[in-house]
């Protein structure tokens, strides 16, 4: 596929920013663990409230991945206690639930959430060979020029407006391209982990309004992760 020299030197710049070609190619395994915390209101005349809800993530590329979240629950008869719910692929099929409660997910939804399991956005520029990826060019966004990129990998439904910090090269903001409803995805911090670049927080915004937050609390990469850990639930 031809590309311009703006679209080479933006992805270019962007890979070198995040670690290098040889450095993400050799990650093998990645352990993220963090938070998801969401704001919330219940309604026009209803107090808001916030939701924090824990989570670990396990992935072995390219085939297989764990998603965990922990969440306090209220019963009225039962009191406080900590909910466990996985999505996890084990690189045969996909299953999801909780302790004593797991549902084997079809052929279809488990080749779906296959295609997701990817080395993030260095992945798609790396691996994926029918990416459709366009140059726009320079767009202002809260008051800060950003080289922005429209791109489209292979498993994705939509296109997405990506905008790089023309100093660092990082990437700054996601956004859905031509959707009708408009979510700006912040990444506001990054970490070297191994000399690699890692977002570890996100900001998700809706019209102008904070719905919810990223937090990554550790990195792992490259551990020796067991098989056991993708069986289900017993």
């Amino acid at each position: 596929m031809a590309v311009c020299q703006s679209k080479k030197a933006v992805i270019e710049k962007f890979i070198q920013a995040v670690g290098g070609r040889e450095r993400w190619l050799s990650i093998r395994t990645e352990i993220d663990s963090g938070m998801i915390i969401e704001y919330k209101s219940e309604g026009v005349f209803e107090k808001s409230r916030i939701d924090t809800t824990f989570f670990k993530t396990i992935t072995v590329y390219p085939n297989k991945q764990k998603f965990t979240s922990y969440e306090y629950k209220n019963d009225p008869i039962l009191g406080r206690s900590l909910v466990q719910y996985s999505t996890c692929f084990n690189g045969t099929y996909l299953w999801t639930g909780s302790p004593g409660k797991i549902r084997v997910q079809s052929p279809e939804e488990s080749e779906s959430f296959k295609n997701t399991i990817t080395l993030g956005l260095p992945g798609l520029f790396l691996l994926d060979k029918t990416a459709e990826v366009e140059y726009i060019g320079t767009e202002k966004l809260n008051n800060k020029n950003y080289e922005v990129l429209k791109i489209k990998g292979t498993n994705n439904f939509f296109y997405q407006l990506v905008y790089f910090d023309p100093l660092t090269g990082l990437e700054y903001c996601t956004v859905g391209y031509d959707t009708p409803i408009k979510r700006f995805n912040y990444s506001t911090e990054y970490r070297y982990i191994d000399n690699v670049a890692v977002a570890v927080v996100g900001e998700n915004f809706v019209d102008g309004v904070l719905k919810g937050k990223t937090v990554i609390l550790s990195v792992e990469l490259n551990k020796a992760v067991d098989d056991s850990t993708f069986s289900e639930f017993k």
